[in-house]
């Protein structure tokens, strides 16, 4: 195998690789396996990845954290996505609330919005009404 290579990981796989069971568990376990360490996925699978552990009520925090361990994000910090993990667990914000209160804080920008909860992350808020 060619060191240039790289492969893409959809929210599939790598759901297969973190639940407990998963018809395509064992499948996953061995492509991790094979390529690991060249395995990439970008912002829009963690945050689909959010948005099935919301579905689901799976813990994000475990879920994000985990998938930030074993792959790597394209054009994506793996500390931007933990602190919006945190911030829908610790502060029930939605997915996207969560992702734009951690763009806010972690750029140190405030934010424009009605979102009550952005008060309680100690973000500095221009209010919308």
């Amino acid at each position: 195998m060619n060191d240039d290579e790289f492969y893409y990981a959809d929210t599939d796989f790598l759901l297969a690789l973190l639940k407990p069971e998963d018809w395509l568990k064992e499948n996953a376990e061995k492509l991790y396996e094979k390529y690991q360490g060249k395995i990439f996925t970008s912002e829009t699978g963690i945050t689909e990845i959010m948005l099935c552990c919301k579905k689901y009520d799976l813990d994000v925090m475990n879920y994000v954290t985990s998938v930030c361990s074993f792959v790597e994000i394209i054009n994506g910090k793996k500390e931007f996505y933990v602190q919006a993990a945190y911030f829908m667990k610790e502060f029930g914000l939605t997915t996207f609330d969560s992702i734009h209160a951690a763009y806010s804080k972690m750029k140190d920008l405030p934010i424009i919005s009605s979102e009550r909860k952005y008060d309680e992350l100690g973000i500095n808020k221009i209010q919308l009404k």
